[in-house]
């Protein structure tokens, strides 16, 4: 009766079918194949962007700052004041603070100014939002700031 007996080599087995095939060769046709489905995941996934950042404004008054860090759908951002966290608020920013990302995926970072602030008074604030197609909503709610 015919027997097969494997050849041990360095710990490894080497059966009749092993084939020994040259590392450098492997490497020249994984370099030329086309690129596995994981290798296209790992391109497409990409770290998030930086947000986009206003600067600071001039002048003197409360300094407001905010995030947004998705803004798919919105126009722009106003500015409310009142007298106490309750109310009444009006409208401060006499115009829209316009977003900053127009793509609406990467975020930005909001400064606004109040120069209309008397020095040592208190105001409430807070942000709305308003969307393309004109929804309002707030996006903040009232913060407590002493005027310097």
């Amino acid at each position: 009766s015919k027997k097969e007996f494997p050849i041990h080599f360095g710990m490894v087995g080497v059966g009749k079918d092993t084939q020994i095939r040259s590392f450098e060769e492997d490497q020249k046709a994984a370099a030329e194949a086309e690129p596995a489905v994981s290798d296209l995941l790992k391109t497409a996934i990409r770290k998030p962007a930086a947000p986009l950042e206003m600067p600071k404004p001039p002048g003197t008054g409360p300094l407001l700052t905010w995030q947004a860090t998705n803004e798919y759908g919105v126009f722009g951002y106003e500015v409310y004041r009142g007298p106490s966290k309750s109310g009444p608020f009006e409208r401060v920013s006499d115009q829209f603070v316009k977003r900053l990302d127009v793509s609406g995926n990467v975020g930005s970072i909001y400064r606004w100014r109040d120069v209309t602030a008397r020095s040592g008074a208190t105001y409430y604030y807070y942000v709305g939002i308003v969307y393309e197609d004109g929804r309002k909503r707030d996006f903040t709610t009232p913060q407590e700031i002493i005027a310097k």
